[in-house]
């Protein structure tokens, strides 16, 4: 597979920088506005609430989303599509928890990097339009399936050969007769 070309760059430079400034204004707002989070719990049939510190849970999400827009940033300096794809997919899902548009937009740009990888790996162009005029020249699947299943006609009849990692029967081994003793005859 090739590396990213310049719109993919483009577009991949813009969802990674959105993705990381925007992560760091939602931590940074959760964390500071939002430090802890109402939960009301029934004891012994009474209810109590509690307010729990949830800042260390935003800012590890926080961590994590700036973590993958450097593995995203990294893959995008070397120009791979699938770590640039992979980054984009796991920030996507990390933003459906606390900013669902943001998240489902990155989500769908790494399925775009996807989707046009599957096109250079099946038609040799992320062109859309080239890919469909060299499907529509390719004959129908039904036809390539019959033609994979079908069995080659031979051409005549071939006699075997001899395999070179054919080792011959050993020889049967002779019998050796028994030695005869000799029964000393007994003297006059």
């Amino acid at each position: 597979m090739s590396g990213l070309d310049a719109t993919e760059i483009k577009w991949s430079k813009a969802g990674i920088a959105l993705a990381a400034l925007i992560g760091i204004i939602i931590v940074g707002y959760l964390a500071i506005y939002h430090p802890t989070h109402k939960v009301t719990q029934k004891i012994h049939g009474v209810s109590h609430i509690r307010f729990v510190p949830v800042s260390d849970t935003y800012l590890l999400l926080g961590a994590i989303v700036l973590g993958f827009c450097l593995l995203g940033y990294e893959g995008l300096r070397r120009r791979r599509r699938t770590v640039v794809a992979f980054a984009f997919f796991v920030d996507g899902f990390a933003f459906t928890l606390v900013f669902a548009p943001l998240g489902f937009a990155l989500i769908l740009l790494g399925g775009w990097l996807m989707l046009r990888a599957y096109r250079i790996q099946k038609f040799g162009t992320t062109n859309a339009k080239m890919a469909a005029r060299q499907a529509a020249t390719r004959p129908p699947r039904r036809q390539r399936k019959q033609a994979a299943s079908s069995p080659a006609k031979p051409t005549g009849y071939k006699p075997p050969t001899a395999n070179k990692r054919y080792t011959p029967k050993a020889a049967p081994r002779k019998k050796v007769a028994k030695p005869v003793e000799k029964v000393a005859k007994p003297s006059d």
